[in-house]
């Protein structure tokens, strides 16, 4: 088994139940090829009474019969065992470490099968890494195994399939979208304008009087030198506080973009030294609360589910569906 590919980062080995789901197999054309030879030399053996002919009959049914058993006896006692990085991205390739534990070193093939890789040539006793490509985002609680001998005659062949349970889950998270989120400002009533600026922020101008405006907010050196109503422009204030609320189809062509986005804004935010909380659904159901880091965020989306989250608790709400 190839040992090509490198993980980031990695969890211990699976320990949790193994379920193995084995075929009654089947004869390859070598089988064929042998029971065809001592049918022919059985019919001679018995027209011409020839020794040399009962022999060579003998021979491959024997061959056939210890064919069948030692396909039987090479994957019996097999066990699977699987290292995986705790974190992919949607898209990309994962390292997987595999190791065949078992008696005897009985010859087989072993690849993954969801989604399927290529096989890789092994004995059991050896390990090594196979790249799997992370289909669709999502949370994997285990990985399935599908191993092939036909030990020890190339005879006949027998397949086992394992359910391998991994030691931590592994999740595939969205592939990010960059969103700029750093310089938007929004209340409740969508995007904050200085009409709604505190006192105490920067001004960036000075603009005509409008309806409204606060009197504190003239600016009476502007007013004097142009004979008209000047008032100041500020700054708007960039709230400290960001929540992303995550509303998610059940098209996978209008979720999947949707989360990436939500990765990418949440990233924005994250970065710019503000404080994010996220809004979801997921299996148990709405979840609300603070994202602190980037592989945390990535692992919100990837337990999101379709459906509408709960109302956001707070005003500074960014909507993404």
């Amino acid at each position: 088994m190839p040992g090509s590919g490198t993980a980031a980062r990695t969890g211990a080995p699976s320990r949790g139940r193994t379920r193995a789901q084995a075929g009654p197999g089947e004869f390859t054309f070598a089988a064929l090829s042998t029971g065809g030879i001592s049918v022919l030399a059985i019919g001679n053996a018995l027209a011409s009474g020839e020794p040399a002919l009962s022999l060579l009959a003998a021979f491959g049914v024997a061959m056939l019969l210890l064919g069948i058993v030692g396909a039987f006896v090479g994957l019996r006692d097999v066990a699977i065992s699987i290292v995986a990085p705790h974190d992919v991205v949607v898209g990309s390739d994962a390292a997987i470490r595999l190791s065949v534990d078992g008696p005897g070193r009985a010859a087989c093939t072993v690849r993954l099968v969801d989604p399927p890789t290529r096989a890789h040539d092994a004995t059991v006793g050896a390990q090594g890494i196979i790249a799997w490509y992370a289909p669709r985002r999502g949370v994997w609680e285990s990985l399935r195994v599908e191993v092939r001998s036909s030990w020890p005659f190339g005879i006949f062949q027998r397949r086992k399939v394992f359910d391998v349970p991994l030691d931590a889950p592994m999740h595939v998270v969205p592939r990010a979208t960059a969103v700029d989120v750093q310089h938007v400002t929004i209340d409740d009533d969508g995007p904050r304008s200085p009409a709604t600026a505190s006192g105490g922020d920067l001004v960036r101008s000075v603009r005509p009087y409008r309806p409204g405006d606060p009197q504190k907010w003239v600016h009476w050196p502007s007013t004097a030198r142009g004979r008209e109503l000047m008032v100041r422009e500020f700054e708007p204030t960039v709230d400290r506080d960001v929540t992303i609320r995550v509303t998610l189809s059940s098209d996978p062509a209008l979720a999947e973009p949707a989360a990436a986005r939500a990765v990418g804004a949440g990233r924005s935010v994250l970065h710019s030294g503000r404080r994010l909380t996220l809004v979801t659904r997921e299996e148990r159901g709405s979840v609300t609360g603070a994202v602190l880091t980037d592989r945390e965020l990535g692992r919100r989306l990837a337990r999101a589910v379709a459906g509408r989250p709960d109302p956001a608790p707070s005003s500074g709400v960014v909507e993404i569906a």
